[in-house]
């Protein structure tokens, strides 16, 4: 360590070292303070911002703001938009932080120019729009003229339009429409002469068709939007009783008001007349023979009444239920008639109304309706046997079923002569005796008439009757094919082996490959089983196809010698199995080395197997 003292700084460096270490904490000074006047006038601007659009927007007593600018009237329909001004404090703020290398009058220009599409954009979004006053104003009258309307009330409507054709202003307009169930537009002659007519005839008022039974407000008021000229105020004025039949009123007056139309309504003052109308009578849409139904009717009456009410068949009252005093409710009634047909065909249903209180149209008092009464269902049979058809004849016809039994010989020649009929059953038929024509009238009548059809079999039904391939198995759901013949094996054949002591060895290995070999030698069908026997028959391999070699060859690898030799037992095993075997031939092969008793072998032997004809071929040695 050397004692040397520390020399000092050179005197000429030391106060430049001082004054560059203030100039740098002057610079930082200035931009912290730069930074806060910045985040001062920002925040202020935002408060500036806020303030405003809270005390004349927000808490503005009229949602639509309005003003003049030179002459001209301007509204702002929606001036809550206007809240996105307030961003424009944000374009202010990020300004010193702007990467564009521009010098400071230029980002001046580009902040106000973003102050102005914010603006813009503002006044557009708040839909500004310029207003301007008219007093013109063009006045539809819509007009009830339905059947429920009294004349008097018509009169008033009248007397309504007068008044308002001389009271409007020169420039005004006055224009005519009068509805029942559909509207029309009523001509207004220069010198203000027009007429009002009721649509339709009065005096059937009850049909449905009639233009005058309905009240369709809705479609009037459509056909005033294309009446008013452009420029003008647009005005509706409506006089009805307001029993309105079709459309909806409301929602129609929503509509209008969308479209700027003021609509004002005049209710009629006067009462309604009395009217009482049959609008309908219903019947079942099936009406069977012997069956008891109900006709039902419907009246419409304007206040509470009483009426009789008179059903008629044809020309003669209605068996059941003719005549009954009824009391009447106002608005709509229905009257239950009960009614029974005793016979097939067309009938007409009448219902009228008479002796009524008090009612001012009387055309619409009577309705009238037609229905076709079926017979009893008609079934054709066509029987194969006909000394069988009696059972399932008996059983429709107890079903109120009127059936025609007819050989197959006797079936339709044409499809106007089967279409009486509602149901066709086919029993028992070969194809030979149903002619392709008529197979094809069959498929014709059940695709184009949608008839019902039963197709029956029997002893020559179906594949019996040779219906493979043919119409009759295109159009039914099921296939017609014969079944095929079982495949008879062409041999079955049993081994018997001799298994005792004495095949002890190479004899016993001799046996099985033999065994072995003539199972190679078989054809897939053919039967094989393998017995094997000492004291007593084992059944190694059970009769079955030789196709299973592979499982045969391993049964009879498992064969092993045992104690004594009993054959005639084996045999008569053998025997017995063939017996029951389905084969054209039969064939029982024994393998013994011939030490055992032959006690009952040869009376075995001499039974024998059945050959090809039925004969039994003999066991061989």
């Amino acid at each position: 360590m050397s004692d040397e003292p520390e020399k000092a700084p050179p005197p000429s460096r030391r106060p430049s070292a001082i004054a560059g270490a203030a100039a740098a904490r002057r610079r930082t000074l200035t931009r912290v303070l730069r930074f806060v006047a910045w985040a001062i006038t920002c925040a202020a601007l935002l408060a500036i911002t806020f303030w405003a659009y809270r005390r004349f927007i927000l808490l503005h007593p009229n949602p639509e703001m309005s003003f003049s600018y030179q002459g001209a009237n301007y509204k702002l329909l929606d001036p809550r938009i206007l809240g996105v001004v307030m961003v424009l404090p944000w374009f202010v703020a990020i300004l010193p932080k702007s990467l564009a290398d521009l010098p400071w009058p230029q980002r001046i220009l580009s902040l106000l120019l973003r102050f102005a599409f914010i603006v813009v954009l503002a006044l557009g979004l708040a839909r500004l729009a310029r207003t301007a006053t008219t007093e013109k104003a063009c006045t539809v009258y819509v007009v009830d003229v339905s059947n429920s309307v009294p004349d008097e009330a018509l009169a008033d409507a009248t007397a309504a339009v007068e008044r308002a054709i001389k009271e409007k202003p020169a420039e005004g307009q006055v224009k005519l429409i009068t509805f029942a169930k559909r509207p029309r537009l009523v001509e207004i002659k220069e010198d203000g002469a027009f007429t009002i007519e009721r649509h339709g005839d009065p005096n059937a008022s009850g049909d449905p068709k009639n233009e005058g039974s309905g009240s369709n407000l809705q479609a009037a008021l459509q056909l005033a939007y294309g009446l008013y000229p452009p420029g003008y105020l647009k005005r509706a004025v409506v006089l009805s009783d307001g029993s309105e039949t079709d459309g909806d009123l409301l929602a129609e007056a929503s509509r209008a008001r969308a479209f700027g139309i003021r609509l004002f309504t005049t209710p009629y003052t006067r009462p309604t007349p009395p009217e009482v109308a049959v609008q309908e009578l219903k019947l079942p849409d099936v009406v069977k023979v012997g069956e008891t139904f109900e006709a039902k009717a419907k009246i419409y009456s304007s206040r509470a009444t009483t009426a009789r009410a008179r059903l008629w068949q044809d020309e003669l009252l209605n068996g059941l239920e003719g005549v009954r005093k009824i009391d009447l409710k106002a608005g709509p009634n229905e009257v239950v008639f009960k009614s029974v047909v005793r016979v097939a065909g067309p009938m007409s249903y009448s219902f009228e109304l008479d002796e009524i209180g008090a009612d001012r149209f009387t055309g619409n008092n009577r309705v009238e309706t037609a229905v076709d009464i079926p017979g009893r269902p008609r079934v054709l049979y066509i029987e194969g046997t006909p000394q069988h058809a009696t059972p399932l004849a008996n059983a429709l016809t107890a079903q109120q079923f009127d059936v025609e039994v007819r050989p197959p010989v006797g079936f339709p020649g044409s499809i106007g002569e089967i279409q009486p009929y509602d149901f066709v059953i086919v029993s028992d038929v070969a194809k030979e005796q149903l002619e392709l024509a008529a197979q094809d009238l069959i498929e014709r009548y059940v695709r184009d008439l949608g008839g019902g059809f039963l197709f029956a079999g029997g002893e020559v039904g179906y594949g019996l009757g040779g219906w493979q391939r043919s119409t009759m198995e295109r159009i039914l759901p099921v296939r017609m094919d014969s079944s095929k013949k079982e495949e008879i094996p062409s041999v079955a054949l049993s081994l018997v082996i001799d298994r005792s002591g004495s095949m002890t060895g190479l004899p016993m290995e001799m046996a099985k490959e033999a065994a072995k070999a003539t199972v190679a030698t078989l054809g897939p069908n053919d039967l094989i089983e393998v017995i094997a026997f000492d004291s007593s028959p084992t059944r190694y391999v059970k009769l079955q196809p030789a196709r299973n070699r592979t499982r045969i060859n391993a049964d009879i690898a498992r064969i092993q010698p045992g104690g004594g030799t009993e054959i005639f037992s084996a045999l008569d095993a053998s025997f017995q199995d063939m017996t029951v075997a389905q084969a054209r031939r039969k064939h029982v092969i024994l393998l013994t080395d011939g030490r055992a008793p032959t006690g009952g072998i040869k009376a075995r032997a001499g039974h024998g197997g059945r050959d090809d004809h039925g004969q039994l071929g003999r066991p061989r040695r």
